[in-house]
């Protein structure tokens, strides 16, 4: 995981958190995500995440097909993916 934290947030703020699939394969993910008061950018963070089958134990697995159509269709360009700030450059599928 990689973390930008960039401004202090105070307690009652209104914030929102936006989170982007940048890229995928069928055991690993690997997300951004903003958080926003109005439209100062307070933090980013990037984070690659694992599918874990539970059975017969806890293991890392190929997502279901179903799952990874989702993730497919969620997926940001390219080009999008290229204009985000604070992008991390070690992280990858």
């Amino acid at each position: 995981d990689h973390k930008h934290f960039l401004r202090e947030v105070k307690r009652g703020a209104a914030i929102t958190v936006e989170t982007r699939l940048l890229d995928h394969d069928a055991k690993r993910f690997h997300l951004w995500s903003v958080m926003r008061e109005g439209e100062a950018v307070l933090a980013v963070a990037e984070m690659m995440e694992l599918h874990v089958a539970r059975d017969p134990g806890p293991r890392v697995a190929p997502m279901p097909e179903e799952i990874q159509a989702r993730l497919r269709a969620a997926q940001l360009p390219a080009d999008a993916v290229a204009d985000l700030p604070h992008r991390a450059r070690a992280i990858s599928v």
